[in-house]
């Protein structure tokens, strides 16, 4: 179910891109064993405002969730200064409490950013990933998150063999406070 429809198309057609719109029509839930997910904009998008410098005239949409709880996102612009970059995609970091500017580009952030090693290697934390999974951790699903056990933000060391399942949300409530 595209989550566009839920609230209504009028409201959110306009702030999104093609891009955007085919991901959703692809449909939500998750992808590579849990690497990735596409999110509900409901559920998402009013838990990412107390992370970043809201713009209330702006709409952030929520994309995809990481299997550690980054958080890509897309910015609606608006600057008439930079007329030709009407979005952008971000990401966010609730280990960190950062969010890090990826493209202006939509369709090269599906096309060729998702796709780098790099992205894989320092975004998505791949082979993070797959330790944890060897390690007998059970892939993320819906609304999950790998979480570190114990947290980096308690002085945990990140030891991906450590990680446990939780409520991606409540995981970045408890992070925010501390």
């Amino acid at each position: 179910m595209c989550p566009v429809g839920s609230i209504g198309d009028r409201f959110v057609a306009p702030t999104v891109t093609p891009e955007v719109l085919a991901l959703w029509q692809q449909g939500l839930g998750t992808y590579a064993n849990g690497l990735l997910q596409v999110v509900h904009l409901v559920t998402y998008e009013t838990s990412i405002y107390p992370w970043i410098m809201r713009d209330a005239n702006k709409r952030y949409i929520p994309l995809m969730l990481t299997a550690f709880g980054s958080l890509y996102y897309l910015r609606q612009l608006n600057n008439p200064v930079f007329p030709m970059f009407t979005h952008d995609i971000t990401l966010l970091d609730p280990q960190t409490g950062f969010a890090k500017h990826i493209t202006y580009e939509i369709d090269a952030f599906f096309g060729q950013h998702m796709l780098e090693e790099s992205t894989r290697e320092n975004e998505l934390q791949l082979e993070a990933f797959r330790t944890a999974l060897a390690a007998g951790v059970q892939p993320p699903g819906p609304d999950q998150m790998l979480c570190h056990t114990p947290m980096r933000a308690m002085g945990g060391n990140g030891d991906p063999t450590r990680c446990t399942l939780g409520n991606a949300l409540v995981h970045w409530d408890i992070l925010r406070q501390l």
